[in-house]
């Protein structure tokens, strides 16, 4: 009698654990496959999740947001009512075409822009949903140096080849986002420990507008970026569990604040300055451009 009790407490915790999830599939509308780390969020929140690679993902229950979103690069994002399965088709967005200019690339010189530098400061995730970019300005040498080669930054992984997206903004003079200049995902694969990750953006044509860009990283919240560790609090007994989805990005201290919080489609500055040290957070990233 004792062992069935315990049977019966067994199914009912599964059936309790699997009823807590929000499970879907994400496809592609036209050509019905699955669109891989696409973002699934609670509408106007950081909770979420991102689609594993077979377009599945699994969302905490939240009985007190109705409603979650589903964004891609590519796609026309949908929001819609939770319910506890979910299979959602996102359809591929189409780009409004400007009159085309045909600026000729030189490719005899370049220049570099930004810092790689690497002094006790990093960006990481603590266990939701988070992009943060840093802001590169129009100056007068981008009149030459029109075109984005390369971008470089410094990666740090608890995790076998954990994953992130670089996203390319421009921003406007109230820190809105404007548009994305890239037409699909760049998903970066980081090898545990640090990697210097140079991505090579010269086939994408890109010019450097004159909004200026946003250099952005944003956290693919899937079970294989998942770290779990322990930790302790000040003034506080015991070991607490913390949770982080790798990887995180490198940075330094620098005198003025140029790193960037992106949440519901604006970008926030961060001017937190820490208490042990002189100067903000700041990214290391780099850009190579050519004329």
């Amino acid at each position: 009698m004792k062992e069935k009790r315990l049977l019966t407490l067994f199914f009912l915790l599964i059936s309790i654990s699997f009823s807590a999830q929000v499970k879907g599939l994400v496809l592609d509308s036209v050509s019905g496959k699955p669109i891989a780390y696409a973002a699934v969020m609670y509408e106007n929140s950081k909770i979420g999740v991102n689609t594993d690679e077979y377009g599945v993902f699994l969302l905490p229950k939240n009985d007190t947001i109705k409603h979650i979103q589903i964004t891609n690069l590519g796609y026309n994002s949908k929001t819609v009512l939770t319910n506890n399965e979910l299979t959602l088709k996102l359809s591929p967005s189409i780009y409004q075409l400007n009159e085309i200019v045909v600026i000729r690339k030189q490719n005899n010189k370049q220049i570099i822009i930004g810092d790689l530098k690497k002094k006790g400061s990093s960006y990481g995730n603590g266990g939701t949903s988070h992009m943060w970019g840093i802001k590169f300005p129009y100056k007068s040498e981008n009149e030459i140096f029109k075109f984005i080669k390369e971008v470089k930054f410094i990666t740090k992984s608890r995790v076998k080849n954990s994953k992130l997206k670089l996203r390319i903004f421009t921003i406007d003079s109230l820190n809105e986002i404007e548009k994305n200049i890239l037409e699909n995902e760049i998903i970066i694969t980081c090898k545990k420990g640090k990697q210097l990750q140079t991505i090579d953006l010269s086939n994408y044509n890109l010019v450097f507008p004159k909004e200026g860009l946003l250099i952005a990283f944003e956290n693919i919240i899937v079970e294989e970026n998942k770290f779990e560790y322990n930790y302790t609090m000040e003034g506080k007994k015991g070991n607490f569990k913390g949770v982080s989805y790798e990887p995180s990005i490198l940075g330094y201290f620098d005198s003025q604040p140029n790193v960037y919080s992106i949440r519901n489609n604006k970008a926030h500055l961060l001017t937190n300055k820490p208490n042990t040290k002189d100067g903000f957070h700041n990214l290391s990233v780099q850009l190579t451009l050519l004329d």
